[in-house]
C-alpha cells in the first residue's frame, strides 16, 4: 500500500513540472527581432486551462494582453490576437500574431500560467534592416593593408543596439562604424539611424584569392561581399649600362617583370626612387656599388635586391675606340668598291673579248675576212670576191659602187655584229 501511495506522488510531481515547463518556441535564446511593418507569430505551451499572454512596452509603457482558455483566446486589439491549438499531451498550446509590428511593440512578451507562478518570457526587439548607398561599398589595397567601407542608412533598433562586422573567408571579424552614427528623419516623419561600416586589417601575404563580407546588425546575414588576389613578384633587374664613358650621364630604372598584387615596390638605395640619375661621370665612381631594391608585403615581407658596379671607362679610349670604328668602316666600304670595280671590269673585258672572236670568225660560213672591228665605217678591199648568193650579204646597189670600183656591202640582220662592214671589188 505504501508504495502505491509513493508512486502517486511522483506522478503528481511530474505532471507539475511538466506543465511548469512554459517555453515560447520561436525565443529559444530569450531575445527575437521583430521588423517593423511584418507579422509575428509566437507559440507559448503547455497550459492545463488557462495561460496569459502579456507584452510590456518599456519606452511607451504599453500593456497588450490576451487571455486562454482551453477554448479560445480573447484580445480586444486587432494587432494583438491570440489562438488556442489542438490539446497536446499534457495540455494545451497557444499562438500569440502580432499583426503590421511597430515601434511601441518593443518590449517583454510574457507567457504565464494562470494555475502557476511559472511563465516564459522573450524580450522584442523592434528593427528594421539597414540598406547600403548604391555603389558606396568596396574593398581594396592600400600600403599592405585590406581596407573596406559600406555607407549604410535607414535602419533602426529598438535597443538603439548597431554593429558592423567585417569577416574575411567567414573567419577572422572586424570591423566598426566609422565616426559613429547619425540619426536623421525620412520623408514618413519616422527617425533612422545611418553610417559607415569600415575595417583595415593586415594584407595577407600568403598567396591566394580572399573573399572579404561584411554583415550589419539589424540587416541580412551577409550585407556585402567581395574578393582580393595576392600574388607575389618576381626579382628585381635594371636597365643600366655595362659601361659608361667618363663626363657621359647615366639614367636607368630598377624594375620587375612582375610586379605582384599589390605592386612591389623598387627604389635605388639612398636614392628614394626606382630612377638612378647620374651626371658628368667621373673616374672617381668607377666600381662604385648602386642596389636596386625590391619591397613587397607588410614590413618588407619580400626584401629582394640586385647590385650595378659603375664602370667607368675614360674618354681617350672611347675617342680611340671611335676612330678605330671609323677606319674600320672606311677599309670596308674601300674593300667592297675595289672589288666591285674589278667585276665590272672583267665583265667589260670578256664582253669586248666575245666580240673580238665574233668579228674575225664566222661559224656559220666558209669564208675569211680581215678584221675591221679597229676601224668602223671605213672601206677596206676585200681579199676574194664574196658569194652573192650568201645570205650574210644582200642589199647591193648601184649607189654602193666606190670611186675604186668597189661597192659597200650591208650586213643583213643575221650578222652577229653590225658594226662589221667590208669593201668588196667586182
Amino acid at each position: 500500500m505504501e508504495w502505491r501511495l509513493l508512486l502517486f506522488w511522483i506522478a503528481v510531481l511530474l505532471v507539475n513540472n511538466y506543465q511548469q515547463a512554459l517555453e515560447i518556441r520561436e525565443c529559444p535564446s530569450g531575445k527575437e527581432d521583430v521588423v517593423e511593418g511584418l507579422n509575428a507569430t509566437f507559440t507559448c505551451g503547455v497550459y492545463d486551462r488557462f495561460m496569459t499572454w502579456l507584452l510590456v512596452s518599456r519606452d511607451y509603457g504599453f500593456r497588450y494582453r490576451a487571455i486562454c482558455s482551453i477554448d479560445l483566446c480573447y484580445s480586444y486589439l486587432h494587432f494583438f490576437q491570440a489562438a488556442v491549438n489542438a490539446s497536446v499531451p499534457g495540455g494545451y498550446q497557444s499562438t500569440l500574431y502580432i499583426n503590421n509590428a511597430s515601434r511601441e511593440q518593443a518590449g517583454d512578451l510574457l507567457c504565464s500560467n494562470r494555475t502557476s507562478p511559472d511563465g516564459a518570457l522573450c524580450k522584442l526587439r523592434i528593427v528594421v534592416p539597414a540598406v547600403y548607398t548604391p555603389g558606396s561599398c568596396k574593398i581594396g589595397l592600400s600600403r599592405w593593408w585590406v581596407q573596406g567601407n559600406c555607407t549604410v542608412e535607414r535602419m533602426y533598433a529598438s535597443d538603439n543596439n548597431y554593429t558592423c562586422t567585417w569577416l574575411v573567408d567567414n573567419n577572422q571579424t572586424f570591423g566598426e562604424f566609422e565616426d559613429g552614427l547619425e540619426n536623421y528623419t525620412a520623408s514618413n516623419l519616422l527617425v533612422y539611424t545611418r553610417g559607415i561600416c569600415s575595417f583595415v586589417s593586415p594584407m595577407p601575404v600568403v598567396p591566394g584569392v580572399y573573399k572579404y563580407s561584411s554583415t550589419i546588425s539589424p540587416g541580412p546575414d551577409v550585407y556585402y561581399e567581395d574578393t582580393i588576389n595576392i600574388v607575389h613578384p618576381e626579382e628585381p633587374t635594371h636597365t643600366c649600362p655595362e659601361k659608361v664613358f667618363e663626363g657621359s650621364n647615366v639614367t636607368c630604372t630598377c624594375s620587375t617583370s612582375r610586379a605582384g598584387s599589390p605592386p612591389a615596390q623598387t627604389v635605388w638605395d639612398g636614392h628614394s626612387s626606382d630612377t638612378l640619375q647620374l651626371y658628368n661621370v667621373t673616374r672617381r665612381l668607377h666600381e662604385e656599388r648602386y642596389t636596386c631594391r625590391l619591397l613587397w608585403g607588410p614590413n618588407g615581407y619580400i626584401n629582394r635586391s640586385v647590385i650595378y658596379i659603375l664602370n667607368v671607362t675614360d674618354e681617350e679610349s672611347h675617342q680611340a675606340t671611335s676612330i678605330g670604328g671609323i677606319i674600320g668602316g672606311v677599309m670596308s666600304a674601300v674593300v667592297v668598291i675595289t672589288g666591285t670595280v674589278c667585276i665590272l671590269v672583267f665583265i667589260i673585258r670578256r664582253r669586248k673579248e666575245a666580240m673580238y672572236d665574233s668579228a674575225i670568225r664566222c661559224t656559220t660560213h666558209e669564208h675569211i675576212y680581215q678584221d675591221f672591228t679597229q676601224r668602223e665605217g671605213s672601206v677596206y678591199e676585200s681579199m676574194e670576191t664574196p658569194n652573192r648568193n650568201d645570205p650574210l650579204y644582200t642589199n647591193v646597189t648601184n649607189n654602193n659602187v666606190n670611186a675604186n670600183g668597189g661597192i659597200y656591202i650591208v650586213p643583213s640582220p643575221w650578222a652577229q655584229d653590225p658594226r662589221v662592214y667590208e669593201n668588196v671589188h667586182i
